[in-house]
């Protein structure tokens, strides 16, 4: 690692680190000041993969000793292939899962399966794709800007309505090392 990866004639750059979990959650971890900035999301409560959940989902990193953090780079002049870079990510990172009996994988925001609006949680119906979702760290409560910033020396770059930022970032993670009770 880092590894580069041309697909579909996009270019992703993908590194990679592990972290001491516990000290990375007491570091990073701040549900009460993350929740609040979930809440003005339109995915709250209408996405299974995103808050509010139960203090258990929150917790979930502490059963493990490590976390391997991944940043995905995409230019965002290939943005038209942001959901490509995503797909191909999130697909990696369930596979790096399947490879590490007993770790749980966490992809790099909302949850695209079903698609905007299109959630069974919105129903009142069970997950049709549990095997295919994830969280996301910041859905847990996770401060991904300062993990970028020092774990990658990454500086996020914020769209806005008038501006895209030169390069996508995606922080996806692995838990791995689960603790035996």
């Amino acid at each position: 690692y880092p590894i580069v990866i041309y697909r579909r004639m996009m270019e992703y750059k993908i590194e990679r680190i592990k972290v001491d979990c516990s000290e990375f959650l007491s570091k990073y971890q701040n549900v009460e000041k993350f929740l609040p900035m979930c809440r003005s999301c339109h995915n709250f409560g209408k996405v299974y993969t995103c808050p509010p959940f139960g203090d258990e989902i929150y917790s979930v990193l502490k059963n493990y000793r490590s976390l391997e953090l991944f940043v995905m780079r995409v230019d965002a002049s290939q943005m038209i292939g942001y959901e490509q870079a995503r797909d191909y990510f999130d697909k990696e990172m369930l596979n790096l899962e399947r490879e590490n009996g007993g770790s749980l994988a966490f992809f790099a925001g909302s949850c695209t399966i079903c698609g905007k609006g299109n959630c069974s949680r919105e129903k009142g119906e069970e997950c049709r794709y549990k095997e295919l979702s994830r969280l996301s760290l910041e859905a847990v409560g996770i401060d991904v800007t300062s993990a970028l910033s020092d774990y990658f020396g990454v500086e996020l770059e914020w769209a806005s309505e008038s501006e895209t930022p030169s390069t996508i970032h995606l922080l996806s993670a692995l838990a791995v090392d689960k603790f035996v009770v």
